[in-house]
């Protein structure tokens, strides 16, 4: 029964590591997508202002967007724009 207490104290622990592993590198990973669509969009302004470089800068912000949103709903268990459970409990 110990080794059991023991084995789930140690498994409660590590999980809870991997999940705050897990928030900080996706934090990281997001940031890291906002300073590139923000460099994207220096450069096309920047260096070349074309219908092709706006449309490709377009797309590009487009997809990393909806990375972004997507990533945002894996670390937090929710799309971006739904509220918090925090936030429904406390209105009700």
């Amino acid at each position: 029964m110990l080794v059991g207490l023991w084995r789930a104290i140690v498994h409660s622990a590590e999980h809870r590591v991997f999940k705050e592993l897990r928030h900080l590198l996706g934090r990281g990973i997001l940031l890291g997508l906002e300073c590139l669509v923000a460099a994207d969009i220096i450069h096309t302004v920047a260096v070349e202002l074309t219908f092709q470089t706006v449309g490709v800068l377009a797309l590009v912000v487009l997809v990393r967007t909806f990375l972004s949103a997507r990533l945002e709903a894996e670390i937090t268990g929710h799309w971006p724009w739904s509220p918090n459970r925090s936030d429904r409990d406390a209105e009700m």
